[in-house]
C-alpha cells in the first residue's frame, strides 16, 4: 500500500505527541502563578519542538512525491490552501464547541474543545503516512555531518531562497501590528480579526492561481512580478491613508492575495533545490535542506517581532493610553511601507537564482537516467561556474 518512507516513523507517530501537548497548552495545572507561567514555557517549548520534528519530514515529502516541478507547484499551493482552511474552522469553532461543552466556563469549554479538536485532528494527520507515495528514491545510506554540510555548501539555490525568507521578515511585520492598528488607528481591537481573516481569504485566493502564474511566468517571473505589486500595494495604502475601514480591509485583501504565489513557490523552489543539490553532489539530503529552512521560519518569526517592537518604541507607543500621531503613524507603517520595503528586498535574491524550469528540467531528466554531474565524480575538479557546465551539457543534447 502507498506509504511514506522517508522518516516513517515521524510521520506516522507524529500525530499523538503533537495532540497531547496541544490540549496540553490550554491545561491550568494549578500550581501557582511561578509554577504556571513555567508549565506554560515547558509545555509550549515542547510543543513547538514536536511541531517542528514534525513538519521537516511533511515538507520533505513534497521533494520526494514527485520530481515534476510543476506538479510540485500545484500539490503544494493545494496543500497550502486547505492548510489556511484547517487555521480557520479550529479558529471559528472552539468558541462555539466551548460554549456547548461548558456553559458559563469559558476555561473548561476551552479546555474540552481542545481536546475534542485535537481527537480529530490528530488521526487526520497519519494520513501523510498511509495515503502518500514517494516517487523519488531517498538516498540508500544516511549522510554524515560532514557530507550534510557539504550539500548545503553546494546548494547555492537554497542559500538564495534562505536570504530572501529573512528579508520577507519585514513583510510579516503586519501580522505583528495587526491588533495595534485595529485597536488604535481603526479604534477598535474587534478590527484585528477581521483584518485577519481578509487577509488569510487573500492569501488563499493567491495561492490558488499560483500555479497558473508559475506556468505562465515562470517561479522566479511570478515571485519577482507579484512582489513588486505588493510593494505599490503597500506604498499606495499609506498615501491613501486609514480613514476608511473598507478601504483598509481592501488593501489587507490585496496585499495578502499577492503575497499568495511567494508563500507557495518559496516551498516549491526549496524542493527544486534538493534535485540541483543531488546532481551536483550525488547525495540527495531532503531533511537538512527543509530543516534548515523550518530553521529560517523560526529567525523570520524572531525577527518579524523584534522590527515590530522597535518600531513600537521609536514612535512612544504606550499600551493603553491615547496615542500620539507618531505613534499612529508607526502602527500604520507596520501596515504598509515597512511590509512594501520588505517585498522590494525580497526580491534581491531571486534576481540571482540561477534555477530556472529549463536548468530544472535537464537536471531532473539527468537524475532519471542516474546521472549526476561529472565534476563531483572522486577526484574531478569543480568548475568555476556550474551553471554553465549545466547550459552547456544542455546544448550538447544530453537532455
Amino acid at each position: 500500500p502507498p506509504r511514506s518512507t522517508l522518516f516513517p516513523y515521524t510521520t506516522l507517530f507524529r500525530s499523538i505527541p503533537i495532540a497531547v501537548f496541544t490540549a496540553l497548552n490550554f491545561l491550568n495545572p494549578g500550581f501557582g502563578p511561578t509554577g504556571n507561567l513555567v508549565y506554560a514555557y515547558v509545555v509550549y517549548i515542547v510543543w513547538g519542538m514536536l511541531y517542528t520534528v514534525s513538519d521537516i519530514p511533511l515538507w520533505a515529502l513534497t521533494s520526494a512525491m514527485s520530481r515534476d516541478s510543476g506538479e510540485r507547484t500545484r500539490l503544494i499551493s493545494v496543500s497550502r490552501v486547505v492548510s489556511m482552511v484547517g487555521i480557520m474552522l479550529p479558529t471559528l469553532a472552539l468558541p462555539f464547541l466551548a460554549s456547548i461543552l461548558a456553559p458559563g466556563n469559558m476555561y473548561r469549554g476551552y479546555l474540552w474543545g481542545a481536546v475534542l479538536l485535537c481527537a480529530l485532528g490528530g488521526p487526520l494527520m497519519t494520513l501523510a503516512f498511509f495515503g502518500t507515495t514517494e516517487r523519488v528514491a531517498a538516498s540508500p545510506e544516511k549522510l554524515s555531518f560532514r557530507k550534510m554540510l557539504g550539500v548545503l555548501k553546494a546548494n547555492g539555490p537554497m542559500r538564495l531562497l534562505v536570504a530572501a525568507m529573512v528579508l520577507n521578515s519585514l513583510v510579516m511585520v503586519a501580522q505583528a501590528g495587526q491588533l495595534y492598528f485595529a485597536t488604535y488607528n481603526l479604534g477598535s481591537d474587534r478590527y484585528a480579526s477581521v483584518i485577519a481573516g481578509v487577509s488569510l481569504f487573500g492569501l488563499m485566493g493567491g495561492m490558488a492561481v499560483t500555479p497558473s502564474l508559475a506556468k505562465k511566468f515562470g517561479k522566479k517571473g511570478t515571485i519577482i512580478g507579484t512582489a513588486v505589486l505588493q510593494a505599490a500595494a503597500g506604498i499606495l495604502f499609506f498615501l491613501v491613508g486609514y480613514g476608511s475601514v473598507p478601504v483598509a480591509l481592501a488593501f489587507a485583501f490585496a496585499i495578502g492575495l499577492l503575497m499568495g504565489p511567494y508563500t507557495a513557490l518559496q516551498n516549491a523552489m526549496m524542493a527544486d533545490s534538493i534535485d540541483y543539490a543531488e546532481y551536483a553532489t550525488g547525495e540527495r539530503a531532503e531533511g537538512i535542506t527543509f530543516s534548515f529552512q523550518t530553521f529560517s521560519n523560526k529567525i523570520v518569526g524572531a525577527l518579524s517581532g523584534l522590527v515590530a517592537g522597535l518600531v513600537l518604541a521609536a514612535t512612544g507607543y504606550v499600551a493603553g493610553a491615547e496615542q500620539s500621531a507618531l505613534a499612529l503613524r508607526g502602527m500604520f507603517s507596520m501596515m504598509s511601507l515597512i511590509p512594501a520595503a520588505g517585498a522590494l528586498l525580497t526580491i534581491l535574491p531571486f534576481l540571482f537564482y540561477p534555477l530556472t524550469e529549463e536548468r530544472h528540467a535537464f537536471i531532473n531528466a539527468e537524475l532519471a537516467r542516474g546521472r549526476h554531474a561529472e565534476v563531483t565524480r572522486p577526484g574531478a575538479r569543480a568548475p568555476s561556474d556550474p551553471w554553465r557546465a549545466i547550459d552547456e551539457a544542455m546544448k550538447g543534447g544530453r537532455a
